[in-house]
């Protein structure tokens, strides 16, 4: 179907932007709504790998409000209900054995130990 690539389509559009910011070439500043607007684009395809690339975003915000020191990007409560709402949603994977750090479960787990860190990542 035709939305069936649109998440990694808008996540390799946010990982140009991000480049091309971060060298200096380019004129679009990556913001929060960039990095959620990836992440509800994985939710809506409701697949097992769905809480794991949801995830991976919120380190990347993580990642790219430090080293460029952007407060302004840093995840919010949204945020973190993202990842939150993927492990839910991911089909399936419930009554699979947790093994690793990829499974829905360990996911959230690592969320909750962020947020009742104090948010401190």
């Amino acid at each position: 179907s035709k939305g069936e690539k649109s998440a990694e389509e808008a996540e390799a559009i946010l990982n140009e932007i991000i480049r091309s910011y971060k060298s200096g070439e380019g004129v679009i500043v990556p913001n929060i709504i960039s990095f959620r607007s990836c992440m509800d684009a994985w939710i809506r395809r409701r697949e097992p790998e769905t809480p794991k690339r949801v995830y991976s975003l919120l380190k990347s915000m993580i990642d790219f409000s430090k080293s460029e020191r952007r407060d302004d990007v840093a995840p919010d409560s949204d945020s973190f209900n993202f990842v939150l709402k993927a492990c839910m949603l991911a089909p399936v994977m419930w009554h699979v054995p947790i093994k690793g750090d990829d499974h829905p479960i360990a996911i959230a787990n690592d969320v909750f130990s962020t947020l009742r860190n104090q948010n401190e990542f």
